[in-house]
């Protein structure tokens, strides 16, 4: 795998690392460098030496020491030629000393370690800076859209993405003991610190009070290499692939079967604002129509099925069962709880892509089923009565995930099929997207909206002809 590159490590530090160069230029002195882990502010440090002029970063680089433990620290500050010590051990009280006598200290900080006065306070990474570096590195295109994602929030769990052998870098939270503080996040995977719906669900897979469960979740956010973070008032997993890698193994089928029962309860509750007129709909709170779960956690979860659907296959969970055939039967039985109810499926809206992904067959046959059905309720979804100023169309999120399936050449028959379908249902009255200009985008001819070749493509268009010819 191929090692941090330095510009990879400064993505978007830009003025830290100036900073950092300027003061090693300088006279002896302190420098605190303060990071998510102790680690990372090292590595930092070595990348900016490693980038300096050559002969700066030679006569550094050869006058560095790592020191691990205070015996050795109190030799090496005896030295009368002057070093660049840097002080990785925990009993670091009075290492400034060590500047008194020519040496720089640098000392790397955690979020557990003290005030970040004075400190180089190292800022988040820059997404397209990072995404340019892990393709200077060697990574493959079509990951370093998530491991940039995955290092501006942690960089250890980039580290550990790209580990030889992940199981030599677990970190201080995959413990069994620690596990079941970290079980509810894995499963839902966001959620809004203060919605009540939310507070439940958590609480209820926890088995303990909210409070309780936030208190031990707040520990580890705390720590250095935290596994999740609270911003702004919403708590997310920093890398939802780490997660399950370091704690799949502790779930339980009690824990399964508690986020199956949640997850339908989710994502099958319909937003009370379609319970109003469609004039009073634009702001639903003032009404008192706010839905019982955050639109956060909604998604977090339907994101959650997609990644257990879509790295799953084989991998088995508590009972022996994979998650993706969990998904699938949670995905079906959440079909079934909305295939009466319109108000379902636009509430739902952009998680249908996700929702879609997790389990595409399922999907696909719940939506065919929901077609036969006279009156077939997606007619509502394309009926709009709305201000189009304050509304958003119903059937969007549908067709979108429509469109996502319709990439893998396995499923364009039945996307197409159903857009078919779809095409009689619209209106035209109402909103775009419309399904015939996605259906006309996916068999063009040219355009590049699927993986199918133009045969398969012609294949298709032949079947659906010949079955409006029979109708």
């Amino acid at each position: 795998k191929p090692a941090l590159s330095p510009r990879l490590i400064q993505s978007g530090r830009k003025q830290q690392s100036h900073g950092l160069a300027d003061r090693l230029h300088g006279a002896p002195q302190v420098i605190a460098i303060k990071a998510d882990t102790r680690d990372e502010a090292v590595a930092f440090f070595a990348s900016v030496v490693n980038t300096l002029p050559k002969g700066d970063s030679e006569r550094i680089a050869s006058r560095t020491l790592v020191v691990r433990s205070r015996s050795a620290w109190e030799k090496l500050e005896r030295s009368t030629t002057p070093l660049v010590l840097v002080a990785l051990f925990n009993d670091r009280g009075g290492v400034g000393l060590a500047r008194s006598k020519g040496h720089t200290v640098v000392v790397p900080m955690d979020r557990t370690d003290g005030p970040d006065k004075g400190s180089i306070v190292l800022a988040s990474l820059d997404r397209g800076e990072a995404q340019q570096a892990l393709l200077e590195m060697g990574c493959k295109a079509s990951h370093v859209r998530e491991w940039a994602r995955t290092a501006r929030r942690s960089m250890m769990s980039l580290r550990r993405r790209l580990a030889v052998d992940q199981t030599l870098q677990s970190p201080e939270w995959s413990t069994s003991g620690s596990a079941p503080d970290l079980i509810p996040a894995l499963l839902l995977g966001t959620w809004q610190d203060n919605s009540e719906g939310d507070q439940r669900a958590i609480a209820r897979l926890a088995g303990v009070e909210y409070a309780e469960a936030q208190r031990r979740l707040m520990s580890w956010a705390q720590k250095p290499d935290p596994p999740i973070k609270l911003v702004g008032g919403i708590w997310f997993v920093v890398s939802p692939d780490d997660l399950w890698t370091q704690l799949a193994r502790h779930l339980t089928s009690a824990d399964m079967e508690n986020f199956e029962r949640m997850a339908k309860d989710i994502l099958c509750e319909a937003h009370p604002m379609y319970d109003l007129p469609a004039g009073e709909r634009w702001f639903p709170h003032m009404r008192g129509k706010a839905p019982v779960y955050s639109n956060t956690l909604r998604h977090g979860v339907a994101e959650n099925l997609a990644f257990m659907g879509t790295h799953g296959a084989s991998n088995p969970v508590a009972g022996g069962r994979t998650m993706s055939s969990i998904v699938q039967g949670i995905i079906w039985r959440v079909i079934e709880g909305s295939e009466g109810d319109w108000r379902i499926w636009a509430t739902l809206g952009q998680c249908l892509t996700a929702l879609a992904e997790a389990a595409p067959e399922q999907f696909l046959k719940g939506v065919q089923a929901c077609l036969k059905k006279t009156p077939s309720i997606f007619a509502a979804l394309f009926h709009s009565d709305e201000d189009p100023m304050f509304s958003v169309s119903k059937h969007r999120g549908l067709l979108s995930a429509l469109e996502t399936l319709a990439w893998h050449p396995e499923h364009l028959g039945a996307v197409v099929s159903i857009m078919a379908d779809m095409v009689e249902l619209d209106p035209i009255t109402s909103q775009p997207p419309r399904p015939l200009a996605s259906l006309s985008s996916i068999l063009h001819p040219v355009l590049k909206n699927t993986e199918a070749s133009a045969d398969d493509r012609s294949k298709v268009l032949g079947a659906l002809r010949a079955r409006r010819h029979k109708q």
